[in-house]
């Protein structure tokens, strides 16, 4: 009799981004290998993207068990988080107001605790209440001994505890790190520090309550190893990849005759463009690299913030923004570029990230420039792989260079496919196979 397995994930089809993949295709490796899994996700999910065409993944025996969220649209809920999270770059002149309009003042920031408070530890808290309750009639009916709880939204992992309780053994998935990164670099997790100190002790919760903690880079298990010292044993690796299905009937596809470089992923704030679309403003300009010969890439959503970067970009007849696409179309923009471009920009953590897209880039074979922190893991990874080059994303002079010598060819990879093959989904998934037989 096959193992039961449930999954539970606030995004997952048609919900669309990068988030989604992790856990999709866990469902669909485990049940490829034998096992028996079920998903539990939102019912109305706040979200800014779609895909539909990533359904077709999910094996139609499998069941899949909704819950309400009770939270606002995704563009309120924005809107509202942006304006109660606290500034870094405040200075005397701005504190002013607060001096001139004490009571005023003193109830905007009552309203803003509240606020942080109703959400903590962040906007999706109201998808926990309705979750447990079904996530606990569905191990009782279907008699599940294991669960795979997938964040962010890290609120989802706040119902770890109530669930280990039925007797299941519950793992912990962080997509992210939680307070070692998202509190610090996402605007939607920048807190006063009563919620922070409350949001610190929900973790140490979650890290003391689970069977199991999966984490998605080396760095993030060491960090949070010897952050949790006591709970070390059960904290494990499980990276992300990619799926050889996605890939079936593509190659190189490569159709115009301009030097194409091709970003897919969103564009916000820890993946910034403004450095590489200066450079190429740079070398446009002066004429090291004719505006006619080139064509940029960004396949995917820019945030608000970012957007004005590209609005000040000269050459705009050089871009190509798509907007957000399906997975399928995605992978196409790939197959028919020279040069892929992850970005990950140098903040405090930043290095212990590896973006989901650097899997599937490796797999392609197409050489990547990886603006990244150069001692950080996704450049280890592009170094093993031998798939690209590495250069810090604020290096101006050191990507122009590197952009130059692929434009001109003289650049040569040698992609060592054994170690790129090491992070197939299917092999991901029998990794995380072998660490529940254990428990």
């Amino acid at each position: 009799m096959s193992e039961k397995i449930l999954f539970i994930s606030y995004v997952f089809p048609p919900t669309g981004g990068a988030g989604i993949q992790r856990t999709v295709k866990l469902v669909k490796y485990f049940h490829k290998l034998g096992w028996q899994p079920f998903v539990l996700t939102a019912k109305n999910p706040s979200v800014p993207v779609f895909d539909y065409e990533i359904q077709k993944d999910v094996p139609e025996s499998v069941k899949i068990f909704k819950s309400i969220s009770i939270e606002p649209p995704y563009a309120l809920k924005r809107r509202l988080w942006s304006k109660t999270v606290a500034k870094k770059d405040t200075n005397d002149e701005a504190s002013q107001p607060e001096k001139k309009n004490g009571l005023k003042q003193f109830i905007v920031n009552k309203i803003k605790l509240l606020t942080h408070v109703l959400m903590m530890p962040d906007p999706q808290r109201g998808w926990n209440f309705f979750t447990l309750i079904k996530a606990k009639q569905i191990i009782k009916k279907y008699r599940i001994k294991y669960v795979f709880i997938s964040a962010p939204p890290f609120s989802s992992l706040l119902i770890v505890e109530g669930l280990s309780k039925t007797g299941a053994k519950v793992v912990a998935d962080f997509r992210d790190e939680w307070t070692e990164f998202y509190l610090k670099s996402y605007d939607f997790h920048q807190r006063d520090e009563y919620t922070k100190n409350k949001i610190i002790a929900m973790e140490a919760t979650v890290i003391k309550s689970a069977a199991l903690v999966t984490m998605a880079t080396q760095s993030f298990v060491y960090n949070y190893q010897k952050k949790y010292k006591s709970y070390a044993g059960k904290i494990k690796l499980l990276t992300n990849g990619f799926d050889v299905d996605d890939f079936s009937g593509y190659k190189s596809n490569k159709k115009s005759q301009k030097f194409t470089i091709t970003y897919t992923g969103t564009i916000f704030n820890v993946t910034t463009a403004r450095y590489l679309l200066e450079v190429i403003e740079e070398l446009i300009l002066s004429g090291k690299l004719p505006k006619n010969k080139i064509q940029l890439n960004f396949v995917g959503r820019v945030t608000d913030e970012e957007e004005e970067f590209f609005t000040k970009f000269k050459y705009p007849e050089v871009l190509n923004k798509t907007g957000y696409l399906s997975h399928k179309e995605s992978i196409g923009y790939l197959y028919d570029s020279d040069l892929l471009v992850v970005i990950v920009d140098d903040l405090d953590g930043s290095d212990r990230i590896i973006a989901a897209k650097v899997f599937e880039y490796i797999n392609t074979e197409i050489p990547i420039l990886a603006l990244v922190p150069e001692n950080g893991e996704i450049a280890k990874i592009v170094n093993k792989t031998k798939t690209g080059i590495v250069v810090s994303n604020r290096n101006n002079d050191e990507i122009s260079k590197t952009l130059l010598k692929f434009s001109n060819n003289s650049i040569k990879i040698n992609p060592d496919r054994k170690e790129i093959d090491q992070y197939s989904r299917k092999e991901i998934s029998q990794n995380l196979i072998n660490y529940l037989n254990d428990l």
